[in-house]
């Protein structure tokens, strides 16, 4: 297990307070948990798949790009799949992709472009933006958490053009050279194929981005390897709460934040989307964080809270 992929999230972290001990350090000193922060009001909207909420001089706007639902036979962990079915009996199997649009720094930004409207699946996200008044050519930058098809398939267009044609990509250089290898070949020729598409399309206005760099003052990239290559959460510092955005560091939230071991077949590197899995899960717990997940059910922004050692509970921001 590579620990040291961690060391870039370990390094972001530190614009926060000082870390509280290990889950098992906290228990033998019984140390209280730290006192809770007053969390950003989620505003609804008239439409149910947009929700939106502003923090740390940043407005942020929640979209549903398309619903779904958990396959737990993809699932593996410790758990058998006897165990699996009955930790989330009773528990929503419902699932999300959530596509992020951000205003702030004379910038309009969104983190993953979703599925588009060039596939079976049929992604809100061109809707809901021109729903918004916003228009393809006012986004300034699409920032990618990786480069799977139900986040970047809505880059392109129907005639295979980019579907936001000012808009710089963004993208850790792990992830973007992967998928342009011939190891993707062998891997996930589809996904390759795709990429290839991607790169295309946005030729001459893709730039690539290094753990820990700072994108814009008060958003910073981090490691979240694991699911993918290179794959990436954005951090957004900022008191009284700091905001990862922390793309699919989990699916199932009715299994995997209660049960962090447990992984699903598309995980590229399951042993590295543990670890990474739990680093976020125990730095949300000790920093307070707001935590939005791309599959996590709409709208997918909350708080983590540590039910034991080794599990944790996610909260709906209300």
């Amino acid at each position: 297990m590579n620990m040291k992929r961690l060391s870039w999230l370990g390094l972001v972290f530190l614009f926060l307070a000082c870390s509280e001990p290990s889950p098992e350090k906290k228990e033998m000193s019984a140390k209280p948990e730290k006192e809770s922060s007053p969390l950003p009001k989620m505003i609804s909207t008239q439409d149910s798949a947009l929700k939106t909420f502003s923090m740390n001089g940043f407005d942020f706007q929640v979209f549903q790009d398309s619903p779904g639902h958990v396959n737990l036979d993809i699932y593996k962990g410790l758990l058998t799949p006897e165990e699996r079915l009955a930790a989330v009996a009773g528990d929503s199997l419902l699932q999300s992709l959530n596509v992020l649009l951000v205003r702030g720094q004379g910038k309009l930004l969104l983190i993953d472009a979703g599925w588009g409207t060039g596939t079976a699946v049929k992604g809100n996200t061109p809707a809901l933006l021109r729903a918004q008044g916003i228009l393809p050519e006012a986004i300034d930058e699409v920032l990618l958490t990786h480069m799977h098809g139900d986040h970047v398939t809505g880059l392109l267009d129907s005639a295979g053009k980019a579907a936001y044609p000012k808009a710089v990509l963004r993208v850790a250089k792990p992830e973007l050279d992967f998928w342009l290898s011939e190891a993707a070949a062998k891997r996930a020729l589809s996904n390759k194929e795709l990429a290839e598409r991607v790169a295309k399309a946005y030729e001459g206005r893709i730039q690539t981005f290094a753990f820990g760099d700072t994108l814009l003052p008060g958003l910073v990239v981090t490691d979240a390897v694991g699911h993918t290559p290179g794959h990436t959460a954005f951090f957004f510092p900022g008191s009284p709460r700091a905001l990862l955005v922390a793309g699919d560091f989990l699916h199932a939230a009715a299994l995997q934040f209660a049960y962090p071991d447990e992984y699903p077949s598309y995980d590229m590197d399951p042993v590295q989307a543990v670890i990474t899995r739990k680093f976020i899960l125990n730095r949300a717990v000790n920093d307070s964080l707001l935590v939005m997940g791309a599959h996590i059910p709409f709208p997918g922004v909350g708080t983590v809270e540590r039910v034991n050692a080794n599990s944790y509970r996610f909260n709906p921001l209300p």
